[in-house]
């Protein structure tokens, strides 16, 4: 018996077989939103909800306030190419309008 399929009897027998993968079909936008709603998760990025007080949820100050990140950086992040996410466009939209207010 080769040495993977060896592995592989070894693993079924400890852990038991594999769980099946779930196939679905790829989630909307608003689907998505509305997956993180129920999940209770956080979601900033709703009309208006941007604020200085909002914190990042990526990148090096991850859990930090607007506020209290260096502009340098926030210029830097509206500088980037197009983003793809719902999210990250509301939040560069809000950026552009914080930083021409000369917060």
């Amino acid at each position: 018996m080769p040495r993977d399929d060896w592995a592989r009897e070894n693993a079924r027998a400890k852990y038991g077989p594999a769980p099946a993968k779930k196939i679905g079909k790829k989630k909307s936008g608003a689907e998505e939103r509305e997956a993180c709603r129920k999940k209770n998760t956080r979601d900033d990025a709703g009309p208006g909800n941007w604020n200085a007080s909002s914190k990042l949820w990526f990148g090096k100050h991850k859990g930090k306030a607007i506020r209290d990140i260096p502009r340098d950086y926030l210029e830097w992040l509206v500088k980037q190419p197009e983003p793809t996410s719902w999210r990250l466009k509301r939040l560069r939209g809000f950026l552009v309008g914080y930083l021409a207010s000369g917060g």
